[in-house]
């Protein structure tokens, strides 16, 4: 044992050569033999919920009549007869069928069934305490909870009447509340008043008992309920075949002879040897040494000797009382026991799962946690090692809550969430913040458009210490921002600085609704209700009002009428609202970024611009998306502008129109100069539609511009009816360059 007295190191474990998953796959299920009748709670059930009439004689009489009865369900009969149905016993009055069905209802079946074949009678105080904590533990329901709380402490009560069980409060099935009204047993000691109770233990027993076994047995037996998180009754019925592995310890824990008090989900693997320090592992794993040559492979030998009798464990040995006071003495809580051992070791476990996500984020455990310096260290330096063998390297949340019910042997995830951690403030923060994004200095300035002085100033800045991490930081500032913002209604407006900034995104949507709002209201109150500036307003109406007739009206058709035309369109459903909104949003971007190497900011801004301007001269009535030039650098500027919209170079077709009258220059030359100028873009010719252009017109004749319908995808309605989408696509970045050519400066 003077390993334990050591001084403390916790560097240098050794990382298992086999996972948890390995080890489970090659061990044997043991099933439970214990044998829960079904029929006997069903008949005493129905004995219950008949008339009230003599309900007492009745069950008794049935108690009796029964040959083997399993004792749990002969002292449930009992405490229905002897202590429910008699006043004084429960209560000052007989309580009714109804109540008494309830509680059975609510913990008969699980009490049973944990207790198999065991009887009660014979159990310790602790064990009865982690019996009922067994039961409560795996309810989800507040209700239920509080239900069978009550049955239990009347059910204990009961025994301590008639079967001289040690009187319990009910403060000891649960001690605390939860918001929600349920009770809950939080307690959580610390890594290193942990250690400070342990080497109190050795030196009490070494000193007072003159026994140094001893002291290292008990001390063992902390080590496991607090590292590997294991209840008092499970250590106690520890056999020396459960410790599986040499270098790479496993702990098995199942049912045996001595205990039954397990659930399926508490038959686990526990690897020792990842969980536990390495001086701690070290005197378990001297002791199980010792015990191996002890027993020379007999089967059926306890780990822990001298705390069990025949098919029970001593659970009130006087020598486990000495745990607990080790515990209250460094804690100063007079209600810890060993079962907080196992919620500190959720909690930790936890924790440090945590932990290991948040070097990743770059966040660290708050200045006011775990003010000792020792328990911060061995989180921290134990969280990589404790999370990539349980857990991998990925990424994960869901997982480590998981983990910590398998590894606490729980039902559920619920059940430790509800009842185990007690952390989950400074649990849910953490994954929270693990979740904000790190952004930069220019993300700032463009959503909150100021300046980084203006956006981190001195006020922001005093709330924050050097410790603060990035995250948090980011989210203080953007709240800062925010505030600022609303509160002194910081607006970017050329004319008016109480009014919105439009983004280019919804653009082509407010002047739309402004148009449509000017038909019934006037300029100021359009102003009012949308925000924007009326000056602004004027313009849209004055250069709408230029526009050719017909370049903003897209068809809206319905069963009412055949078709409504109205001005300047709102984008006619999802699809033509996302094209339209992207095409604002690349104009932008061309106009913040420019087209570099060939083009810088400023050029880019130009380019775009004359583009605009050049929209409702060029464009060609009746057609989605077409546009009738005669000027090669006004055909280069459309064609680059159809790129930069994402439009495929093979959908863009250039169809060439010669001048017939008016010039010496013959159809084909006129052909031949379009194809060798615009060089990638094959030139059609349209000798169809040539027209007799007066003398002052283009020399050289004129192209049109468009995009190959039949070259943008349909969409599937359904029923293999294909629905071509081309003119949905075509209005939709036509309208949103109108909206552009309107609100051009």
């Amino acid at each position: 044992m003077d390993l334990l007295l050591e001084e403390k190191s916790w560097r240098g474990r050794r990382q298992p050569s086999k996972s948890t998953e390995q080890v489970e796959s090659q061990d044997i299920a043991v099933t439970n033999q214990d044998t829960f009748s079904p029929q006997q709670y069903r008949q005493l059930i129905r004995i219950v919920r008949g008339t009230r009439a003599q309900l007492r004689e009745r069950v008794e009489q049935w108690r009796l009549e029964q040959s083997q009865l399993l004792p749990s369900i002969d002292i449930l009969a009992q405490w229905v007869s002897g202590w429910l149905l008699v006043k004084g016993g429960h209560s000052s009055k007989v309580l009714s069928p109804k109540t008494i069905y309830s509680f059975l209802n609510a913990m008969g079946t699980r009490l049973v069934g944990l207790l198999g074949s065991h009887d009660p009678t014979a159990f310790g105080r602790e064990e009865l305490v982690s019996l009922y904590q067994s039961i409560i533990e795996h309810i989800g329901s507040a209700g239920v909870r509080k239900r069978v709380r009550t049955a239990l402490y009347s059910w204990h009560r009961f025994l301590v009447k008639h079967h001289g069980a040690q009187a319990i409060s009910i403060s000891d099935i649960s001690t605390s509340s939860s918001p929600d009204g349920v009770m809950v047993d939080a307690n959580v000691i610390s890594p290193s008043d942990f250690l400070r109770a342990q080497r109190l233990l050795y030196d009490e027993v070494v000193l007072r008992q003159r026994d140094i076994d001893l002291a290292e047995v008990l001390c063992i037996m902390m080590s496991i309920g607090f590292y590997l998180g294991l209840r008092r009754s499970e250590v106690l019925g520890l056999l020396v075949e459960d410790c599986i592995g040499e270098v790479d310890l496993y702990l098995r824990v199942e049912p045996n002879k001595v205990r039954g008090l397990k659930t399926d989900n508490s038959i686990r693997m526990i690897p020792a040897s990842v969980m536990m320090p390495e001086q701690q592992l070290a005197c378990l794993k001297s002791w199980l040494g010792r015990r191996r040559v002890e027993v020379k492979q007999q089967a059926g030998q306890f780990l822990f000797p001298g705390f069990q009798l025949e098919t029970k464990v001593l659970d009130t040995d006087r020598r486990l009382n000495w745990i607990r006071e080790s515990l209250q003495r460094v804690t100063g809580d007079h209600t810890f026991r060993f079962h907080h051992l196992r919620h500190s070791c959720g909690n930790w476990l936890l924790l440090r799962f945590a932990i290991y996500e948040m070097k990743k984020s770059g966040l660290v455990l708050p200045e006011w946690f775990l003010p000792d310096q020792e328990s911060k260290e061995y989180l921290l330096e134990t969280a990589p090692l404790i999370r990539e063998s349980l857990l991998g390297t990925a990424p994960t949340n869901r997982r480590s809550l998981m983990q910590v019910s398998r590894i606490l042997g729980h039902i559920s995830s619920g059940t430790t969430l509800h009842s185990y951690l007690h952390l989950m403030d400074l649990l849910l923060g953490i994954y929270v913040h693990r979740m904000m994004p790190n952004v930069d200095k220019q993300f700032f300035q463009t959503l909150l458009g100021h300046k980084w002085s203006v956006i981190a100033d001195a006020d922001v800045h005093t709330s924050m210490s050097s410790h603060t991490s990035m995250p948090l930081k980011s989210a203080r500032l953007l709240e800062h921002g925010c505030e600022r913002q609303a509160r002194e209604s910081l607006y970017d407006s050329d004319t008016d600085n109480g009014r919105m900034e439009i983004r280019p995104e919804e653009r082509l949507q407010i002047i739309s609704t402004a148009l449509l709002l000017l038909q019934t209201k006037t300029v100021d109150e359009v102003a009012a209700q949308l925000q924007v500036d009326a000056k602004r307003i004027r313009k849209w109406a004055s250069r709408y009002r230029e526009l050719p007739d017909g370049i903003t009206v897209t068809f809206l058709k319905n069963r009412y009428t055949n078709s409504i035309s109205v001005p300047l369109d709102l984008p006619r459903g999802k699809s033509q609202r996302t094209h339209a909104i992207k095409a604002a949003t690349i104009l932008d971007q061309l106009r913040r970024e420019g087209d570099p190497p060939q083009l810088m900011v400023q050029a880019t801004q130009n380019r775009v611009r004359k583009v605009i301007e050049s929209l409702p001269s060029l464009w060609v009535e009746g057609k989605p998306f077409t546009i009738r030039t005669g000027s090669l650098q006004e055909a280069k500027r459309w064609i680059w502008l159809l790129i930069k919209l994402e439009m495929p170079l093979s959908t863009i077709v250039v169809e060439h129109s010669p001048l017939i009258e008016g010039t010496t220059l013959k159809p084909e030359k006129q052909h031949d100069y379009w194809s060798k100028k615009l060089g990638v873009l094959k030139v059609y010719e349209k000798v169809r539609d040539a027209c007799a252009i007066q003398k002052n017109g283009p020399k050289k004749g004129v192209v049109d511009i468009r995009v190959k319908s039949e070259a943008i995808a349909p969409i599937n309605k359904g029923n293999n009816e294909m629905k071509d989408r081309s003119g949905v696509l075509l209005d939709a970045i036509r309208l949103a360059l109108i909206a552009e050519w309107l609100d051009e400066s």
